[in-house]
């Protein structure tokens, strides 16, 4: 007596087994970062440098200049300066702003946004390396992970607000 496999019922044992190998293929191959271009070095060296201006200026709502300055203000008064770009003031705007950007995706001039409290939103820009630029409160305008425990669990969400980027 045959034991074999009427043809639907192998065909349905070949899909089966592809998919998984498929799905296994997938689930064991890590997701590459993008690679960065000329342009987002470009505009991660000029980011880095505005930073580096920045550095230490006090945080203080509302503020958005070298005085002082809070976390959107920071942003708006960044890209205004760097790449002639308008954006909203509070946060809760700016989240509105450009497209939508995986975590494992980001480029320089990325925004980053962050819910730490109920009614709380933050915002920062990447610059790379798991790395963004904000304006906190404790520290003033600094450079922090996006792997740090804090941010890691306030995370929400990524736009890219650049084009061409």
């Amino acid at each position: 007596m045959g034991r074999g496999f009427s043809p639907a019922q192998l065909a349905l044992v070949l899909a089966v087994g592809v998919f998984a190998m498929a799905a296994a293929g997938c689930a064991s191959s890590p997701k590459e970062a993008p690679r960065p271009d000329a342009r987002s070095k470009a505009v991660e060296k000029a980011l880095r440098k505005e930073t580096r201006r920045w550095q230490g200026t006090p945080h203080c709502l509302g503020g958005a200049d070298l005085d002082c300055a809070d976390c959107s203000g920071f942003v708006q008064a960044v890209f205004a300066r760097l790449f002639d770009r308008a954006l909203p003031r509070p946060a809760s705007e700016q989240v509105l702003e450009g497209a939508p950007v995986e975590d494992d995706a980001l480029l320089p001039g990325d925004l980053v946004f962050f819910r730490p409290g109920e009614k709380t939103w933050h915002v920062g820009i990447y610059l790379s390396r798991r790395e963004f630029a904000h304006a906190s409160k404790g520290q003033g305008v600094t450079v922090s992970g996006l792997d740090e425990p804090y941010w890691r669990r306030a995370f929400l969400t990524a736009r890219r607000v650049l084009s061409g980027n």
